[in-house]
C-alpha cells in the first residue's frame, strides 16, 4: 500500500475498531471469538482492512512487548537479503 491517506469507509472504520479493541483482550468470549472471525474473513477480501489489521497488530504487539524487537530486525535483513538476491533473476524472466 502507498503512503498517502487511506480512505476509510464508515464500516470500515467500524470493523477496525472492533478489531483493535477485541485483539487487544486478554481472551475472547465465544461470541468474541465469532466476531473475530467474521472481521478476519472480511479482510481477505478487502486490502484496506487487511493492511490495517496488520498494522494494528503490529501496535498492538509493541504495546504489550509481545514483539521481539532482535527478532524483527533479523527477518527485515533476512527479506531485504532475499530481496536483493532474487532480483537478478527477476530481471532475466522480464528481458
Amino acid at each position: 500500500m502507498n503512503s498517502q491517506k487511506l480512505p476509510l469507509t464508515r464500516k470500515q472504520k467500524q470493523i477496525i475498531q472492533e478489531y483493535c479493541y477485541l485483539a487487544a483482550l486478554k481472551t475472547l468470549s465465544e461470541e468474541q471469538s465469532e466476531q473475530m472471525s467474521k472481521i478476519l474473513e472480511i479482510a481477505i477480501g478487502d486490502e484496506v482492512i487487511d493492511f490495517l489489521i496488520g498494522e494494528a497488530d503490529h501496535f498492538i504487539g509493541h504495546k504489550f512487548n509481545i514483539i521481539d524487537e532482535t527478532v524483527c530486525k533479523n527477518h527485515q535483513a533476512n527479506l531485504k537479503e532475499r530481496i536483493v538476491l532474487e532480483k537478478p533473476e527477476a530481471d532475466k524472466i522480464t528481458s
